[in-house]
């Protein structure tokens, strides 16, 4: 028994050495050589899901890269027995050796090329029977062909490795997922405020073969959620009333295929989507103006159109809890955020708390993304399409094995392509074809996902999202909100679509279509800018140097002139530098006719005499300056008390002077009022006063006795 035991433990020991022992050199990933000279992909895999009894089809393509001939060009195959575990590993197969590296086998194997000199291509293709993979339960596995040939120093290589994922489904198809796909139509700014089309970037992505026509071909009457911009639908309407006749024909056709009655959903996103991120970093206050401005924008198109929802946002991955709480406060209320940017949730339908209300959230895939951005992103446009398919395929499909093996329904699944999308014709029709053909899979709409009874509440994970709007760009939006406000305000009969139209272009210029291309954007701004401050400028004021009063409460002119075809509505905001010296009334609104001028009066109150500064603004209604302040100063001199004072003085001067003529006129009659005033003074100091009663008698009707012997004065 002991050495039955011991013989045990002894091939135990050996089979877990075998299994342990690491695979032949060849089949191990630091075995390739690092100076590969060929590169291969694949651009077959069919069928995608693999049931027994079939046959795997792996075809491609490889190219010598290098400088020297290779001979004896072979493909072989390789392939994994163990299934990936999770479906994270699904996108690591094409770039990371180290998952699921699996075997080289040499049945079968194909000559590729006995000589493939440098920069020369040739096509390979294997066959391999379902029982020869030896896959077992249900799941994803990794395939793969290693192609092999011989340098010209004779040694014999692996050249380079194309793999893959595939389904593997031995039973029964597993419970289909209801998965729903989100079909983006959106372009960069382009309409300006009179209408015209700055370029002619929106023509060409609507023009047959262009991005926007692949995006409504591909839908078809699949049952897609459309989001839509609805600064497109306007920038395209406008093309078709435009003179250029390709660009309105091509708009025509378009419009054409998108407007007829659709099996999916249309939500239209905020008006031009603002970049909401750029602008409450810069200019919270704007922020707040625009993306309310985007949403009401929104709504107003929507009562243009039949069966649609506003109040929807979507949100990049670095969206923070600031950027939903303004979205919120603007009227949002379902945003569709990417899973890897929010806390987990089992179902694609939550809700979120914000600083300004509740929000629904609809939560894309982070894998069925990632699968559809990464196809968007492929140099090769064959091994992108090809990883398209089969990465979709295992996606959804361990998504349904998963939740049979639990006995559970599978979860809903959402996914988004990139914002600002721009497929080809093939990746756009190879998206809607993987996702209406295979057999577990369900096209919803968003609308028609179930609802959980307990919405899961998330929590925003905000991750670098790459890059927003500068600095530069908001500011010039900022610039022309002013000059817009300042315009329409100034207008005495505004014409609402003009005004609606300026305030759209706003908008624009703080789109978030912009960030790729941030330059075009401040072009786009600074243009209608300086436009309107053109015709703002045709609106002024003349002020003199300096202006009199003619007394404490005095009136002095000011000129407005408009030099526009419209009428306009101004105010003139006037500060004295002293108000306790000078105060100036306030001026009502003026109307100003369409190339006419208009004379104001200004009151003002001088309370001291002397020179006080005053500015002059000519402003709107609301307040806001139209062009530079002026300055002037206003002289106070106080005429009308100074003169009666100088009346009254030169009348009493005059009259005494009147008084001193008429005495000399009369002394001279007389001719000695000088000696009786002697006389009299003499009488007064020695103490006769012929006025007394002692010489009242001898003086009355006597002539005047001349003075006393002896007595001096």
């Amino acid at each position: 028994m002991p050495g039955r035991i011991v013989l045990t433990i002894a091939a135990v020991a050996v089979v877990s050495m075998i299994f342990a022992a690491p695979a032949p050199a060849a089949d191990r990933p630091d075995a390739q050589d690092t100076g590969a000279t060929a590169e291969s992909y694949l651009n077959t895999v069919e069928p995608s899901a693999l049931a027994p009894g079939e046959t795997l089809t792996l075809a491609g393509v490889v190219e010598n890269t290098g400088d020297e001939p290779i001979t004896n060009v072979q493909a072989l195959p390789r392939w994994n027995t163990v299934q990936l575990e999770t479906r994270d590993e699904i996108a690591l197969v094409s770039v990371d050796d180290t998952v699921r590296w699996g075997f080289r086998y040499d049945d079968p194997f194909q000559v590729v090329a006995e000589r493939l000199d440098p920069g020369e291509q040739a096509e390979f293709r294997l066959d391999i029977d379902a029982e020869q993979l030896s896959f077992g339960s249900p799941g994803v596995y990794t395939v793969g062909v290693d192609i092999r040939g011989s340098l010209t120093d004779g040694d014999r290589v692996t050249l380079d490795t194309a793999r893959t994922v595939v389904p593997w489904i031995p039973d029964d198809v597993p419970a289909k997922v209801d998965v729903a796909l989100l079909w983006p139509a959106e372009a960069p700014p382009a309409l300006m405020p009179s209408g015209d089309l700055r370029n002619d970037a929106v023509a060409g992505r609507i023009a047959p073969g262009g991005p926007l026509d692949a995006i409504v071909d591909a839908a078809g009457s699949n049952p897609v959620t459309w989001l839509v911009d609805p600064d497109l639908l306007d920038t395209v309407d406008a093309m078709t009333e435009s003179d250029s006749g390709d660009a309105a024909e091509a708009a025509e056709e378009w419009e054409s295929k998108f407007q007829p009655e659709r099996d999916g959903s249309l939500y239209l996103l905020p008006y031009a989507r603002p970049d909401v991120r750029a602008l409450l970093a810069t200019d919270p206050e704007l922020a707040s103006q625009l993306t309310a401005a985007s949403v009401d924008a929104t709504r107003q198109t929507a009562r243009t159109l039949a069966d649609v929802r506003t109040g929807v946002a979507r949100a990049d991955a670095g969206a923070d809890d600031d950027v939903f709480s303004a979205l919120a406060d603007a009227g949002v209320r379902t945003v569709i955020l990417s899973g890897a940017a929010a806390t987990s949730s089992e179902s694609p339908m939550a809700h979120m708390s914000t600083a300004r209300g509740e929000l629904e959230v609809v939560l894309t895939d982070p894998g069925l993304d990632a699968v559809v951005a990464d196809a968007h992103n492929a140099t090769n446009t064959d091994a992108g399409l090809l990883e398209l398919r089969q990465r979709w395929a295992a996606e959804t499909a361990m998504a349904a094995i998963e939740a049979e093996l639990r006995g559970a329904q599978p979860q809903p699944l959402v996914v988004a392509p990139p914002a600002r999308w721009t497929p080809h014709e093939d990746l756009a029709n190879a998206v809607v074809d993987v996702w209406t053909d295979l057999p577990w899979v369900e096209p919803v709409t968003v609308d028609e996902l179930p609802a959980p009874s307990q919405p899961a509440s998330v929590t925003v994970e905000p991750a670098d999202a790459g890059n927003v709007l500068p600095a530069e760009n908001v500011a010039a939006a900022a610039d022309l909100q002013d000059a817009v406000q300042k315009y329409t305000e100034l207008l005495a009969d505004p014409d609402q679509d003009l005004n609606r139209a300026l305030g759209l272009a706003a908008i624009r210029a703080a789109s978030s279509g912009w960030r790729d291309d941030p330059a075009a954007g401040l072009e786009y701004a600074s243009d209608i800018t300086d436009e309107l401050g053109r015709q703002l400028g045709e609106v002024s004021v003349t002020v003199p140097e300096s202006v009199t009063l003619s007394s404490r409460t005095g009136i002095f002119p000011l000129t407005v002139t408009n030099e526009l075809d419209e009428p306009v509505t101004v105010k003139l905001a006037i500060q004295s530098a002293n108000p306790d010296r000078l105060r100036v009334d306030d001026v009502p609104e003026q109307q100003v006719g369409a190339g006419s001028r208009e004379t104001i009066e200004i009151k003002a109150q001088a309370a001291t005499n002397g020179r006080v500064p005053i500015t002059v603004q000519l402003v709107t209604h609301s307040g806001a300056p139209l062009g530079p302040t002026t300055q002037s100063v206003v002289n106070a001199t106080d005429y009308g008390t100074i003169g009666w004072i100088i009346i009254v003085g030169a009348g009493a001067l005059f009259g005494a002077a009147v008084i001193r003529t008429m005495l000399r006129r009369r002394n001279s009659a007389t001719g000695d009022h000088d000696s009786v005033s002697e006389s009299a003074a003499d009488d007064v100091a020695t103490g006769d006063d012929p006025g007394s009663a002692g010489a009242a008698g001898d003086h009355t009707g006597a002539a005047p006795r001349p003075p006393a012997q002896g007595v001096t004065r």
